[in-house]
Protein backbone atom coordinates (compact mmCIF):
# COMPACT_ATOMS: atom_id res chain seq x y z
CA UNK A 1 0.00 0.00 0.00
CA UNK A 2 2.90 2.63 0.86
CA UNK A 3 4.41 1.47 -2.32
CA UNK A 4 1.27 2.38 -4.61
CA UNK A 5 1.33 5.93 -2.85
CA UNK A 6 4.81 6.78 -3.38
CA UNK A 7 3.85 5.72 -6.80
CA UNK A 8 1.01 7.88 -7.04
CA UNK A 9 2.26 10.98 -5.67
CA UNK A 10 4.26 12.80 -8.34
CA UNK A 11 1.59 12.01 -10.95
CA UNK A 12 -0.74 13.53 -8.61
CA UNK A 13 1.59 16.48 -8.29
CA UNK A 14 2.28 16.76 -11.96
CA UNK A 15 -1.62 17.08 -12.46
CA UNK A 16 -1.81 20.00 -10.23
CA UNK A 17 0.39 21.94 -11.96
CA UNK A 18 -0.95 21.46 -15.47
CA UNK A 19 -4.38 21.80 -13.92
CA UNK A 20 -3.05 25.75 -12.99
CA UNK A 21 -1.32 25.86 -16.39
CA UNK A 22 -4.79 25.74 -18.00
CA UNK A 23 -6.73 27.45 -15.77
CA UNK A 24 -4.33 30.45 -16.12
CA UNK A 25 -4.23 30.26 -19.51
CA UNK A 26 -8.29 30.62 -19.85
CA UNK A 27 -8.79 33.37 -17.28
CA UNK A 28 -5.56 35.18 -19.95
CA UNK A 29 -7.87 34.93 -23.06
CA UNK A 30 -7.69 31.47 -23.97
CA UNK A 31 -5.20 29.70 -26.17
CA UNK A 32 -6.83 31.00 -29.79
CA UNK A 33 -6.63 34.40 -28.50
CA UNK A 34 -3.64 34.75 -27.20
CA UNK A 35 -1.85 33.20 -30.30
CA UNK A 36 -4.17 35.58 -32.29
CA UNK A 37 -1.92 38.76 -31.25
CA UNK A 38 1.49 39.94 -33.00
CA UNK A 39 2.18 43.14 -31.20
CA UNK A 40 1.26 45.13 -28.70
CA UNK A 41 1.69 48.96 -27.70
CA UNK A 42 1.25 49.97 -24.09
CA UNK A 43 1.01 53.81 -23.18
CA UNK A 44 1.20 55.00 -19.98
CA UNK A 45 2.97 56.61 -16.89
CA UNK A 46 5.97 55.32 -15.34
CA UNK A 47 6.57 56.68 -11.39
CA UNK A 48 9.97 56.00 -9.78
CA UNK A 49 11.55 58.43 -7.12
CA UNK A 50 8.68 61.01 -6.77
CA UNK A 51 8.70 61.44 -10.83
CA UNK A 52 6.23 60.77 -13.17
CA UNK A 53 6.67 60.21 -16.96
CA UNK A 54 5.41 59.23 -20.06
CA UNK A 55 6.36 56.28 -21.17
CA UNK A 56 5.44 53.66 -24.52
CA UNK A 57 6.10 50.02 -24.18
CA UNK A 58 6.15 47.79 -27.38
CA UNK A 59 6.37 44.61 -28.16
CA UNK A 60 5.88 42.01 -30.64
CA UNK A 61 6.02 38.21 -31.53
CA UNK A 62 8.51 36.51 -30.97
CA UNK A 63 10.93 38.34 -28.25
CA UNK A 64 11.31 41.88 -29.88
CA UNK A 65 10.53 44.44 -27.01
CA UNK A 66 10.90 48.43 -26.48
CA UNK A 67 10.48 50.91 -24.01
CA UNK A 68 10.65 54.61 -24.65
CA UNK A 69 10.29 57.18 -21.63
CA UNK A 70 10.11 60.84 -22.05
CA UNK A 71 12.39 63.09 -19.45
CA UNK A 72 12.59 66.68 -19.57
CA UNK A 73 12.11 66.93 -23.57
CA UNK A 74 14.50 64.01 -23.87
CA UNK A 75 13.40 60.51 -24.61
CA UNK A 76 15.61 57.35 -23.23
CA UNK A 77 15.34 54.20 -25.11
CA UNK A 78 15.72 50.42 -23.77
CA UNK A 79 14.94 48.01 -26.90
CA UNK A 80 15.82 44.32 -27.64
CA UNK A 81 15.37 42.97 -30.97
CA UNK A 82 15.49 39.49 -30.37
CA UNK A 83 19.45 39.10 -30.15
CA UNK A 84 20.66 42.74 -29.13
CA UNK A 85 19.49 44.85 -27.00
CA UNK A 86 20.82 48.40 -26.96
CA UNK A 87 19.86 51.76 -25.13
CA UNK A 88 19.67 55.24 -25.36
CA UNK A 89 20.53 57.41 -22.39
CA UNK A 90 20.68 61.03 -23.07
CA UNK A 91 21.34 62.34 -19.27
CA UNK A 92 24.21 59.84 -19.16
CA UNK A 93 25.81 62.45 -21.67
CA UNK A 94 24.97 60.32 -25.05
CA UNK A 95 22.55 60.65 -27.19
CA UNK A 96 23.68 57.72 -29.48
CA UNK A 97 22.56 54.13 -29.23
CA UNK A 98 24.71 51.90 -27.15
CA UNK A 99 24.90 48.10 -26.72
CA UNK A 100 24.21 46.64 -23.47
CA UNK A 101 26.73 44.54 -21.30
CA UNK A 102 26.03 40.82 -22.17
CA UNK A 103 24.48 40.27 -18.44
CA UNK A 104 21.69 42.78 -19.26
CA UNK A 105 20.92 41.36 -22.21
CA UNK A 106 20.70 38.05 -20.77
CA UNK A 107 18.05 39.55 -18.26
CA UNK A 108 15.66 40.72 -20.94
CA UNK A 109 15.87 37.78 -23.16
CA UNK A 110 14.64 36.06 -20.77
CA UNK A 111 11.38 38.41 -20.00
CA UNK A 112 11.21 39.32 -23.59
CA UNK A 113 9.20 36.18 -24.88
CA UNK A 114 5.32 37.46 -26.31
CA UNK A 115 3.03 34.81 -24.92
CA UNK A 116 2.30 34.52 -21.27
CA UNK A 117 5.54 32.65 -19.36
CA UNK A 118 2.97 29.86 -18.68
CA UNK A 119 2.06 29.17 -22.54
CA UNK A 120 3.53 26.35 -23.82
CA UNK A 121 6.11 26.36 -20.84
CA UNK A 122 7.62 22.66 -21.86
CA UNK A 123 8.22 23.64 -25.23
CA UNK A 124 10.57 26.52 -24.92
CA UNK A 125 12.92 24.33 -22.48
CA UNK A 126 11.05 25.36 -19.04
CA UNK A 127 10.18 23.68 -16.04
CA UNK A 128 7.42 24.11 -13.28
CA UNK A 129 7.57 23.26 -10.14
CA UNK A 130 4.86 23.65 -7.37
CA UNK A 131 5.95 24.78 -4.10
CA UNK A 132 3.24 25.48 -2.09
CA UNK A 133 0.68 28.33 -1.50
CA UNK A 134 1.71 32.16 -0.23
CA UNK A 135 -0.39 35.11 0.32
CA UNK A 136 -0.06 37.88 -1.96
CA UNK A 137 -2.10 41.53 -1.30
CA UNK A 138 -4.43 39.68 1.46
CA UNK A 139 -5.26 36.66 -1.79
CA UNK A 140 -4.16 33.50 -1.79
CA UNK A 141 -2.04 32.34 -4.84
CA UNK A 142 -0.32 29.30 -5.67
CA UNK A 143 3.17 29.57 -5.78
CA UNK A 144 5.40 28.11 -8.78
CA UNK A 145 9.19 27.77 -9.76
CA UNK A 146 9.78 28.15 -13.11
CA UNK A 147 13.29 27.08 -13.94
CA UNK A 148 14.22 28.56 -17.81
CA UNK A 149 16.19 27.27 -20.23
CA UNK A 150 19.12 29.35 -19.69
CA UNK A 151 19.61 27.36 -15.91
CA UNK A 152 18.09 30.75 -14.20
CA UNK A 153 15.15 30.12 -12.22
CA UNK A 154 11.81 32.31 -11.17
CA UNK A 155 9.04 32.34 -9.09
CA UNK A 156 5.38 32.76 -10.18
CA UNK A 157 2.38 33.69 -8.13
CA UNK A 158 -0.69 32.82 -9.56
CA UNK A 159 -4.11 34.07 -7.55
CA UNK A 160 -6.09 30.63 -6.54
CA UNK A 161 -9.29 32.26 -7.56
CA UNK A 162 -8.55 33.79 -11.08
CA UNK A 163 -5.64 32.27 -12.07
CA UNK A 164 -4.08 35.42 -13.29
CA UNK A 165 -0.22 36.03 -12.33
CA UNK A 166 -0.37 38.33 -9.53
CA UNK A 167 3.68 38.32 -8.61
CA UNK A 168 6.71 37.41 -10.25
CA UNK A 169 10.05 37.34 -8.15
CA UNK A 170 13.75 35.84 -9.17
CA UNK A 171 17.23 38.37 -10.09
CA UNK A 172 17.99 41.00 -11.95
CA UNK A 173 21.59 42.32 -13.30
CA UNK A 174 22.52 45.81 -11.94
CA UNK A 175 25.92 47.58 -11.47
CA UNK A 176 25.99 46.69 -7.77
CA UNK A 177 25.69 43.03 -9.10
CA UNK A 178 22.62 40.68 -8.93
CA UNK A 179 20.10 41.96 -7.26
CA UNK A 180 16.57 40.36 -5.99
CA UNK A 181 13.80 41.68 -8.00
CA UNK A 182 9.96 41.22 -7.47
CA UNK A 183 7.00 42.59 -9.88
CA UNK A 184 3.43 42.80 -8.30
CA UNK A 185 0.89 42.65 -11.28
CA UNK A 186 -2.69 44.48 -10.64
CA UNK A 187 -5.77 46.14 -12.05
CA UNK A 188 -5.98 43.34 -14.75
CA UNK A 189 -8.26 44.30 -17.74
CA UNK A 190 -9.47 42.10 -20.73
CA UNK A 191 -8.47 44.01 -23.99
CA UNK A 192 -9.89 42.56 -27.49
CA UNK A 193 -10.18 39.08 -25.55
CA UNK A 194 -6.90 38.82 -23.94
CA UNK A 195 -6.15 40.14 -20.50
CA UNK A 196 -3.39 42.00 -19.24
CA UNK A 197 -2.27 44.17 -15.96
CA UNK A 198 -2.97 47.55 -16.14
CA UNK A 199 -0.68 48.60 -12.73
CA UNK A 200 2.92 47.03 -12.35
CA UNK A 201 4.93 47.53 -9.22
CA UNK A 202 8.60 46.54 -9.33
CA UNK A 203 11.31 46.48 -6.72
CA UNK A 204 14.66 46.01 -7.11
CA UNK A 205 16.83 44.92 -4.61
CA UNK A 206 15.96 47.40 -0.92
CA UNK A 207 15.79 50.51 -2.43
CA UNK A 208 14.90 51.18 -5.65
CA UNK A 209 10.91 50.88 -6.65
CA UNK A 210 9.19 51.48 -10.07
CA UNK A 211 5.54 51.66 -10.67
CA UNK A 212 4.18 51.48 -14.21
CA UNK A 213 0.39 52.40 -14.83
CA UNK A 214 -0.69 51.86 -18.05
CA UNK A 215 -3.55 54.18 -19.44
CA UNK A 216 -3.84 52.09 -23.54
CA UNK A 217 -3.34 49.14 -24.42
CA UNK A 218 -3.69 48.28 -28.16
CA UNK A 219 -3.22 44.75 -29.94
CA UNK A 220 -1.77 44.03 -33.07
CA UNK A 221 -0.83 47.76 -34.42
CA UNK A 222 1.75 48.01 -37.16
CA UNK A 223 5.80 48.08 -35.61
CA UNK A 224 8.32 47.16 -38.53
CA UNK A 225 11.29 45.12 -37.07
CA UNK A 226 13.86 47.72 -38.34
CA UNK A 227 11.63 49.76 -34.75
CA UNK A 228 13.59 47.31 -32.48
CA UNK A 229 17.11 47.06 -34.19
CA UNK A 230 20.22 49.27 -33.21
CA UNK A 231 20.15 52.56 -35.50
CA UNK A 232 23.63 52.68 -37.00
CA UNK A 233 25.98 55.81 -35.64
Amino acid sequence: MLFVFLVTVPSIYSQTVDEIVQKNIQASGGLEALKSKSSLRLTGELKVQGMAMPITIYRKRPGMLRSDVSVQGATMVDSFDGTERWKILPFAGNQDAERATPEETADVKAQSDFDPQLLDYQAKGRKLELTGKENVDGKEAYKLKMSLADGTTQDLFVDAVTFLIVKQTGTVYTPQGQQPIQTLLGDHRTVDGVSLPHHTRTKVGQTTEVEIVVEKAEWNVEIPDSFFRMPAK
